[in-house]
């Protein structure tokens, strides 16, 4: 059990998500869907491989927040409304950028466990989530916001970055292996009921298309 949620636990959680999309871009055949779809698959498809060929796989975490922090800041640069706030996703996206590339190649720490990188797009996606939710709460409109998937969506990336952020910034600090596996049991779960919960959102959602379809 404790190896499933150290290991396991977390590319099932992304495979969770590419259903919820999936089943999401059945009624909204948006490109970002189809843009997430593909990103979930692939952090699950390459935290597989780096579970069962690699005994040492930080460099499946440079690899896939790196892949995060560039395609979330598209899919948020798709969501806002306005150019100030198009204009820092690019800043921010550029700046992450420069910083994984200059750490993972320039100085050639794409083996191992870079946690103010992560901990850097971590608060990037952060900042996205909340400037998001306030763009809602500006614009509410009065069918409020039940059937809107980015809503329940952003809500899911808001509380697990930051409930992650403090994991995957000190986890390293850790010398006690026993206690950095609880840390990152902690971290899985978080993800996965983020997951879970979007998932079920998306079902919800379908299920309430379909009625008003009838």
């Amino acid at each position: 059990m404790r190896s499933f949620l150290c290991n396991e636990l977390e590319p099932f959680a992304y495979l969770i998500y590419v259903l919820a999309v999936v089943l999401q871009s059945r009624h909204d055949r948006s490109i970002r869907y189809k843009v997430l779809s593909v990103y979930y698959i692939g952090c699950a498809v390459f935290l597989y491989i780096g579970i069962v060929f690699f005994e040492e796989n930080e460099w499946t975490y440079n690899l896939i927040f790196f892949a995060n922090i560039l395609v979330l800041s598209w899919y948020y640069f798709k969501l806002f409304d306005d150019e100030t706030k198009k204009r820092l996703v690019i800043i921010c996206s550029i700046f992450n950028a420069i910083a994984f590339v200059c750490t993972n190649i320039i100085y050639l720490r794409y083996d191992r466990y870079n946690d103010d990188i992560y901990g850097i797009s971590f608060i990037t996606i952060v900042l996205y989530s909340l400037l998001y939710l306030y763009q809602l709460l500006v614009n509410m409109k009065e069918e409020g916001l039940q059937l809107n998937f980015d809503f329940w969506l952003t809500c899911g990336y808001l509380l697990y970055f930051l409930g992650s952020f403090i994991i995957v910034l000190y986890y390293n600090h850790s010398k006690d292996y026993l206690a950095r596996g609880d840390m990152w049991q902690i971290h899985n779960s978080i993800l996965f009921i983020c997951s879970a919960a979007t998932l079920l959102v998306s079902l919800q959602i379908s299920k309430k298309n379909n009625l008003h379809h009838v």
